[in-house]
């Protein structure tokens, strides 16, 4: 019975980890599959701490600079809807770029140490 809730509590935090994951252009799946392994909660740390995708970056970029021309023309951007407009993304940007990813690598190291081995080993002592 004690272990319901918790498991319910860890759900919804893998749900959520999967919504702050596809609000950044991250692979959902991919994300909601590691939370459940790991805890929701460093899952979502780790998310913010890699942030947004090149491409959901490229995309919003555009689309931002879309809305300050429409501004400087003196069009109302309250009814325009860019999202079905094409995106074009240039290939070699500084915003395309490969981020390094031995830190949330580093940090996901860490935290399982933290979480899972030294419990273990406290644990058979």
């Amino acid at each position: 019975m004690e272990l319901i809730p918790i498991l319910f509590i860890w759900l919804i935090g893998t749900i959520l980890v999967g919504v702050i994951a596809d609000k950044k252009g991250r692979s959902v799946l991919g994300w909601v599959v590691l939370s459940l392994f790991i805890s929701p909660l460093i899952a979502i740390i780790i998310v913010a701490i890699i942030g947004e995708s090149n491409e959901n970056r490229m995309k919003r970029i555009i689309e931002e600079e879309k809305i300050r021309e429409a501004i400087r023309r003196g069009e109302d951007v309250s009814k325009m809807n860019f999202s079905d407009e094409p995106v074009a993304v240039r290939e070699k940007t500084v915003l395309s770029k490969t981020p390094d990813l031995w830190i949330p690598i580093l940090i996901i190291g860490i935290l399982l140490l933290l979480t899972v081995v030294i419990p273990i080993i406290l644990a058979s002592i």
